[in-house]
């Protein structure tokens, strides 16, 4: 076929993003005297965060805090450190940062 050799094929590798709804947790009516949780990605600045937010619960609220770390930024918290997180804390926040 004559003109081939110089014809490159081209892959658009994007799909059509996928919506999908998801129900919201339950929240608490008030968080006064609650023990939360908070999770810790392991990625830069989410100790300060959840340092900062930990504080304000503490004084705003009179909550305990139960502090997890991931031992890694990539993938899922190991179920162990879930499971823990789930028996000792009435709600949990999960901190991300960068």
């Amino acid at each position: 076929m004559p003109g081939t050799a110089n014809r490159i094929t081209v892959l658009d590798p994007t799909a059509e993003p996928r919506a999908e709804q998801h129900e919201l947790a339950r929240r608490p009516p008030e968080l006064e005297g609650k023990v939360i949780g908070l999770l810790d990605n392991a990625k830069q600045n989410a100790d300060v965060l959840l340092s900062r937010v930990a504080e304000a619960l503490s004084k705003r609220y009179r909550t305990a805090v139960v502090r997890q770390q991931k031992p890694r930024t990539a993938g899922d918290a190991p179920l162990p450190m879930l499971e823990d997180l789930a028996q000792r804390c009435d709600l949990v926040l999960n901190a991300v940062g960068d």
